[in-house]
């Protein structure tokens, strides 16, 4: 529900401001603009490199076998670890809209709306990092 809630946050944004740029917003000079671009490229690779970090850290923290030998954070930690990576990808999803917002330039705006919903789905939670606890049976 929070990488929805996220995810549904930047694509209201990213209407906004297509909108707003077709009225009265004033745009930066070019120069400003492709200066902006490149530092957006910086934090689009810094954003995901942090993902993919804390991505790989959840998924070993879920792995059964951390679970079995007692280590990792369990499934709240492994859902922080998740919650941190997708506002990484949401923080240069939103440079990216602001971007596009303030200058017109599309790349950082459909750039950064793919990296944090591709992100997303690459990260999204599996049923089995969450072991259902306290069932009896077989799947228990």
């Amino acid at each position: 529900m929070i990488a929805l809630v996220l995810l549904g946050g930047v694509a209201t944004y990213a209407i906004v401001a297509v909108f707003a740029l077709q009225e009265v917003i004033d745009p930066l000079a070019p120069g400003v603009v492709r200066t902006l671009t490149w530092v957006w490229y910086g934090v689009a690779a810094a954003a995901l490199l942090g993902w993919w970090l804390f991505r790989g850290r959840a998924i070993g923290d879920a792995a059964p076998a951390a679970r079995a030998r007692g280590a990792g954070s369990g499934p709240q930690g492994t859902l922080q670890l998740l919650i941190l990576g997708w506002a990484l990808l949401e923080g240069a999803a939103l440079f990216g809209i602001t971007l596009y917002l303030l200058g017109g330039g599309t790349a950082p705006l459909a750039g950064g709306l793919a990296i944090m919903a591709l992100g997303i789905a690459a990260s999204w939670p599996r049923p089995e990092w969450f072991p259902a606890a306290g069932r009896s049976g077989p799947a228990g």
